[in-house]
């Protein structure tokens, strides 16, 4: 169930999720991605619609139950 949730997340909302379970902050996401930081807290609020998860713990709980991994790291400015 996990997985079928999260490959129903648009492309941006994915790459958003990278970043969160990567641990970067909003900001940090915003950069790496070259979107602004509120552009990040829309993409982060739909997907947690989308995943219907009511915290950052439990979205990211419901990423890796779906083997989802991150392609950025805390040390990447």
């Amino acid at each position: 169930m996990a997985a079928s949730q999260v490959a129903s997340l648009t492309p941006r909302q994915r790459d958003v999720l990278q970043g969160m379970l990567a641990g970067l902050l909003n900001k940090q996401i915003a950069f790496s991605l070259g979107i602004s930081e509120k552009t990040v807290k829309m993409h982060r609020a739909q997907l947690m619609l989308s995943l219907q998860t009511g915290t950052t713990a439990a979205t990211v709980r419901v990423a890796v139950e779906a083997a989802f991994a991150p392609l950025f790291t805390r040390d990447h400015k």
